[in-house]
Formats: structure tokens, C-alpha cells, sequence
């Protein structure tokens, strides 16, 4: 056995050791001299790139802020973020220029949303989300979304009830009465390298109201319209296509649905809820070759407090032949654009690569074509439930 001294000489050793190894990290930044980075922009001008940044001061982030400014009366309310902009003619030139003006290091791991303007998109994105999936930070999560007209403007909306674009943006997405799924840059990526090749990405705008009333304030509006081949924007779908296009990502979590023409009233309104599974859809091979196949089931109630909501069994019936129909018909409308465009956002491509593989290596050369040709047959079957009509309470006579 060793003596006492040696022993007790080789653990303040390995304390040492281990007082100059472990503690610390040896790039830290220290909290109060960074901006934290909370959201992007990226628009061309001319043969440029600017990139914007949202920026959140650490003050802002924990509720302080200079004790000095707090107590003087003639103090100005700081911004809630500072936006920082750079030039150049790659992505990475442009970023490097912004981070050259911020007197702070930019601490980026909580980027949430990049927004990618309608010119830049046309022109291919992959160059800019190359750039981002090669930083060290985890950006695998950052939504993407392209505006109509100045990606820039996202940055500074002017909305009371968004403290910040992307908290607006989060609570659009979770508590909105139509789910919305913002695509992600992972799954783009993702959907790139699918054998069709192509998808929707969500598309936002700004809302400016007519300024009739002082607390009249510009809205953001987001859906998912826009019609990517690879990484270029190629078209937009119409705001109705793209809540259509939704039933085909999410299940329909009790999602609004207009009749135009509800049977024996068609003079009058009626909204049903739907309830069900996503649509399927695919490409299966009969004798006349392929043919695009679209399947559903699903349940739907009546939401209005109508007095001709009836609930004898010809009304169901014909109800749900009224649903039937006018669903099929704006699936029909969405369909046929994507085929009109060239463009299987529905990624048929992959499961006739997957059930039918010698049939996709025949027309694989030559898919976005075959896609525009193929015939398309709709199957619905919608079941009404019950309704939510008011027949008794207070108001109500007895009959």
C-alpha cells in the first residue's frame, strides 16, 4: 500500500488535471453578448442576395434591460428585435457581411423559420438550404416558407398580437380552427430526393385591411400553395387547392367543409364537419394501363343550427350524395392542376416504385409526362353522422 503522502499527493494531481481539462467550454460566448437569432429572410436585388435577420437582444429575451435607461423618465421603450441585413453574391457572402456589422456574436441555434422570396425561389433554393444543413447548429427543424412579394417584409409585420413573426407563426400552426403543417427543412430534403421529385412547400402573405378603424393591423396568411419541381418554384396553387392538398398530408380533424348546393334547399347555406383518415391516392394498372385512383371514407355532421336540416332517411341519403359530390369535385380540380403542371405532389411516383416496380421502371424515364396523362377515377364514400341542430332548450317551443 502506498503511504498517506503519495496517496494524498496524487489525488490533488488528478484534482489539478482535472480543474484544467473539464470546466468550461473553450468557444463560449457568455450570455449578455449575444443576439440571439430568431428568424431569416432571403430575397435577390438584382444579381444579389440579401439576407435579413430578426435578432432578439439577450435584455429583451430575459426581461431586462439597462437598469440606467429603467429608472430615467425620458427613456425610450427598446425594440422588441433588430433586423440586420447583408449583400452578396452567394448565400454565404451575404451572411458573413450582416454578421461583419453586429457588434455581438449571433447565436443561431434558434433559428425557427426561413422565409424565401417568390424571385429567389424561381431561381433554385438548394444553394441557400445547402448552406444551412452544413452549419453545426441543428437547423433540421427550421420552417420554410415563401412569400409573395419581399421576403423582408415577414420580419417587420405590423401585428400587436405577434410579439414575433415566428411565435405568430407557431400558434397559427397549433391552435388554428384549419390545421396547417409549415414544411420543415428536413422535409424538403426529404421530398427532393423522392422519385417525383416535387412538392408543395407553404406559402405566406401579407393581409393590409382598408384603414378604416384605428386598430386595423396587417395579418399574416399562410397556406400551402406553392408548387415546387426539385428546388424551383414553378406555380401556385389557389387558396382552395392548398386547403384540398391539406386533407392529403394530416387527417381532418374535424375540418370545415362547404356545401354549395345542399339538396332540397339549394338556396341556403350548409357547413359540415369532417372526420376521417387522409385520402389515398396511387397509380394502379388495369387493362387500359395505369390509372390514377383516389379512395376516402369518411364521417361528416351537420355544424349549423338550420331550420331544414331534416333527419328522415331521404334527406340522409340524399345529404350524402350532395357531400359525396361536391367533394369529389374539388379533388378533381386539385388533381388535375398538379397534372396540368406536370407535378405528382402526391408522390405516386414512390409507391408504384414500391408495389409495382417493373411497371415504374417502364415509365420512370418519362414520369412527369405519363403523370399528366393518366386517367382519374374518384371514389368517395361519405357518412353522415348525426347533426348538431338545435330542437330543444331555451327559446325553443315544445311542440
Amino acid at each position: 500500500m502506498l503511504p498517506l503522502r503519495i496517496q494524498t499527493a496524487s489525488f490533488l494531481l488528478l484534482t489539478l488535471l482535472c480543474l484544467i481539462i473539464l470546466p468550461g467550454c473553450w468557444s463560449a460566448h457568455e450570455f449578455n453578448n449575444e443576439f440571439i437569432l430568431l428568424a431569416e429572410s432571403i430575397d435577390t436585388v438584382g444579381d444579389q442576395i440579401s439576407v435579413t435577420s430578426q435578432l432578439l437582444s439577450t435584455e429583451q429575451s430575459n426581461g431586462s434591460g439597462n437598469s440606467k435607461s429603467q429608472n430615467s423618465t425620458q427613456a425610450q421603450p427598446q425594440a422588441q428585435f433588430f433586423l440586420i441585413t447583408g449583400k452578396g453574391k452567394s448565400i454565404a457572402e451575404a451572411v458573413s457581411d450582416y454578421r461583419s456589422k453586429a457588434p455581438r456574436y449571433i447565436y443561431g441555434g434558434h433559428l425557427e423559420v426561413l422565409f424565401i422570396s417568390e424571385d429567389a425561389a424561381k431561381a433554385g433554393i438548394m444553394p441557400y438550404l445547402d448552406f444551412f444543413t452544413r452549419h453545426y447548429w441543428s437547423l433540421d427543424s427550421v420552417w420554410l416558407v415563401i412569400t409573395h412579394g419581399p421576403a423582408r417584409d415577414m420580419l417587420t409585420l405590423n401585428n400587436p398580437m405577434m410579439k414575433y413573426v415566428t411565435i405568430g407563426l407557431e400558434e397559427y400552426v397549433q391552435k388554428g380552427e384549419r390545421g396547417i403543417e409549415i414544411t420543415t427543412l428536413s422535409d424538403f430534403l426529404l421530398n427532393y430526393h423522392s422519385d417525383s421529385g416535387t412538392q408543395i412547400l407553404t406559402s405566406s402573405a401579407i393581409v393590409y385591411p382598408k384603414r378604416s378603424k384605428m386598430n386595423d393591423m396587417e395579418q399574416l396568411k399562410i397556406s400551402n400553395t406553392a408548387l415546387f419541381c426539385r428546388d424551383r418554384l414553378i406555380s401556385f396553387l389557389s387558396p382552395e387547392e392548398g386547403a384540398y392538398y391539406n386533407y392529403f398530408v394530416q387527417d381532418f380533424r374535424n375540418t370545415a367543409f362547404p356545401i354549395q348546393t345542399p339538396p332540397f334547399f339549394p338556396q341556403e347555406k350548409l357547413t359540415v364537419n369532417l372526420n376521417g383518415k387522409s385520402p389515398t391516392i396511387e397509380a394502379i394498372p388495369t387493362e387500359q394501363g395505369l390509372t390514377l385512383s383516389v379512395k376516402d371514407t369518411f364521417d361528416f355532421e351537420v355544424t349549423e343550427d338550420t331550420s331544414f336540416v331534416k333527419a328522415d332517411e331521404k334527406y340522409i341519403s340524399a345529404l350524402e350524395e350532395s357531400v359525396n359530390e361536391n367533394f369529389s369535385d374539388q379533388l378533381r380540380e386539385l388533381i388535375r392542376h398538379t397534372q396540368e403542371e406536370k407535378s405528382d405532389v402526391f408522390n405516386v411516383a414512390d409507391r408504384l416504385h414500391t408495389m409495382h416496380s417493373e411497371l415504374w421502371n417502364e415509365v420512370k424515364a418519362n414520369w412527369p409526362e405519363e403523370y399528366s396523362k393518366l386517367p382519374l377515377q374518384i371514389e368517395i364514400n361519405a357518412r353522415y353522422r348525426h347533426s348538431r341542430t338545435m330542437t330543444s332548450g331555451q327559446g325553443y317551443k315544445e311542440e
